[in-house]
């Protein structure tokens, strides 16, 4: 396998993984960012512990620059603890 990166073509859905603490607080971030953008948000998975709660976030995004803004905005957000 060589190093070269896999082409991403745009416009494409992407996911977005959240990790935060609250349910609530993070689907407040993601009305906050996506606005008048079409979204699917599911949660994923729950830690052992019951303390973090991981979602998934579903749009369409139209470039690269579109889909790095939007994960500097989550990442930047306090309610989003980590953006996979």
């Amino acid at each position: 396998m060589s190093g070269t990166k896999a082409e991403i073509e745009f416009p494409c859905e992407w996911t977005y993984t959240l990790i935060g603490l609250e349910i609530e607080k993070i689907r407040q971030a993601v009305n906050e960012i996506f606005t008048n953008k079409s979204v699917v948000v599911s949660v994923s998975k729950k830690s052992s512990t019951g303390k973090y709660i991981s979602m998934n976030v579903s749009t369409n995004v139209k470039c690269r620059e579109e889909r790095d803004r939007f994960f500097m905005e989550l990442r930047n957000h306090v309610a989003v603890k980590l953006v996979l």
